[in-house]
């Protein structure tokens, strides 16, 4: 406790007699990654601590009581800390503008951008991460959704097209989504070319945006959003998150992007699997229960479970994690470039997790 104090006087350039001269102060990225690994590691140690508390003393209320506090104590300095890395989402908008401006100028358009909860804070390193994604999202919207003045016009719309932006907490994540007023996409013309390519179409149309590569652009101005999209999902996911596509036809499209708060601390649902415990982290898992019944089906050489009116293939834990094949009664569904569903026994619960780099190797 005494390092992670001192390491945040130095941090903020401050001693026990020096006063805090000014409300905003300029940190030395390693620095607050230090602190922060720091935190992290106390918070570890205080699991166990109150894990040991749980099975040495279950019947002494006070030590209980007393570990509970401290629980409360070090998850409030830990959040502190995180805050520090944070900044606002407005940051990293403020060259958006001009983007939306210069693209609809290019290609004969006229288009607004408009933001909302641009105070909305998040890690910093997970914003620089997402900046590229988040600039193509919103070149996308401008090439790809907007349409043209006279097409706009002939549609009864403005001839002005808007792009909102929009980041909002969302349950220990953020939500940013860019969304257009534009044609939306177009849903034959994604599965055609998916059978073109010798894709399942049944995925939907969706989920086929997102394949690698693909891209109904060359077949008509109206007839997709380009290509690029697997690019960012591959971004979003490395960020722990999750993208969703969402349209309608004349009206416009939205894609949402949901990413942790912080990179150091994330919440995890506990697995077991073949006895071993694995953590899936809370915003790839859609879904953990109990399967019923037939709903198990084979598909090809493997199992499926339906869901939503889909097959989603049961991951072999043994090829996957080379693990004895489980026959647990339980399945967690998973999104991490593809939906999967892995088979187990009881979920055992969630969990705050610290996020450490590797230390050297040995």
């Amino acid at each position: 406790m005494h390092d992670l104090i001192a390491g945040l006087l130095q941090a903020r350039g401050e001693s026990a007699e020096a006063p805090v001269l000014s409300g905003e102060l300029r940190l030395p990225q390693q620095r607050v990654d230090q602190l922060v690994a720091m935190a992290g590691e106390l918070v570890v140690q205080n699991r166990r601590l109150q894990r040991l508390l749980a099975e040495a003393a279950p019947d002494r209320r006070a030590l209980r009581d007393g570990g509970d506090q401290l629980d409360q104590t070090i998850r409030l300095l830990h959040e502190q800390i995180l805050r520090v890395r944070t900044v606002p989402v407005g940051r990293l908008l403020a060259r958006f503008r001009r983007l939306v401006r210069d693209e609809a100028r290019a290609h004969g358009k006229r288009a607004e951008l408009r933001i909302v909860g641009a105070e909305i804070e998040a890690d910093k390193e997970i914003l620089d991460r997402l900046g590229g994604a988040l600039v193509h999202l919103v070149r996308n919207a401008v090439v790809h959704g907007i349409e043209p003045p006279a097409e706009r016009a002939a549609a009864g719309k403005p001839e002005t097209g808007e792009i909102v932006f929009t980041a909002a907490p969302s349950g220990g994540h953020i939500a940013l989504s860019v969304a257009d007023d534009g044609r939306g996409l177009d849903e034959q013309a994604i599965l055609e070319r998916a059978r073109e390519r010798g894709l399942d179409p049944s995925i939907g149309a969706a989920a086929l945006a997102f394949e690698p590569g693909f891209s109904t652009a060359s077949l008509s101005e109206s007839a997709g959003r380009g290509v690029g999209l697997d690019v960012v999902q591959r971004c979003v996911y490395g960020c722990g998150g999750t993208v969703e596509l969402a349209w309608r036809p004349g009206q416009g499209t939205r894609i949402t992007v949901r990413v942790p708060t912080s990179i150091a601390l994330q919440r995890a649902l506990l697995c077991e699997l073949c006895g071993e415990t694995y953590a899936l982290p809370v915003a790839n898992v859609l879904q953990a229960a109990r399967l019923g019944e037939g709903e198990v089906r084979w598909l090809g050489a493997g199992q499926a479970l339906e869901h939503r009116g889909r097959l989603v293939p049961i991951v072999d834990s043994k090829s996957l994690l080379g693990l004895a094949q489980t026959r647990g009664d339980y399945a967690v569904l998973v999104q991490a470039g593809s939906l999967a569903a892995l088979r187990g026994d009881l979920p055992l619960g969630q969990q705050d997790f610290v996020s450490q780099p590797l230390g050297p190797p040995l």
